[in-house]
């Protein structure tokens, strides 16, 4: 199942299942998602507008970098879960001898790359939107930007995610 095409009435059902995934991590990338949106929607009423002229490189730019990062972090919501999914699959693994106990440990060590690669990228694209909602549109533009998609992107990716858990039996 691919989570980020779900409507959203599916995804909050699947979400508040028995399934341990989706987790912050997805959360997370859909909170920086829909910020990414909010940051386009104000390029997007204020670009093409003559009042606004001297502004539309920056509501140009507000529009285009919104709409990359909202896909990229629309994919993370899935490559988190899907990371979390591979750990899971790897502690599974048998451990009956040593060869498979070695090879589990081997492939639990790398899954769990996957557990703090896809919330770290999340997180540093959080960043990235907070950065770009921070280009004010120009005064008395239709779409003032309040701080609604930094707050929303940095506090859903800090909350959800602050440290990523480290795997239960993994070497540091």
């Amino acid at each position: 199942m691919i989570l980020h095409e779900m409507t959203l009435p599916a995804f909050v059902e699947e979400l508040a299942s028995n399934s341990p995934a989706p987790g912050g991590g997805s959360i997370a990338a859909l909170g920086g998602a829909l910020a990414a949106g909010l940051v386009s929607m104000v390029g997007e009423l204020t670009r093409g507008r003559e009042k606004y002229a001297a502004a539309q490189a920056d509501m140009e730019l507000l529009c285009a970098k919104g709409k990359e990062y909202a896909a990229t972090l629309l994919k993370l919501i899935d490559e988190d879960t899907a990371a979390f999914n591979d750990f899971m699959a790897a502690m599974k693994l048998p451990k009956d001898t040593d060869e498979q106990k070695a090879a589990r440990r081997a492939a639990m060590q790398e899954a769990a790359k996957g557990t703090v690669e896809a919330p770290l990228r999340t997180l540093n694209l959080c960043a990235e939107v907070a950065k770009l909602a921070l280009v004010a549109p120009p005064a008395n533009s239709p779409a003032p930007l309040a701080p609604a998609p930094p707050t929303t992107c940095a506090s859903t990716c800090l909350a959800s995610r602050t440290k990523p858990m480290p795997p239960k039996n993994a070497r540091r």
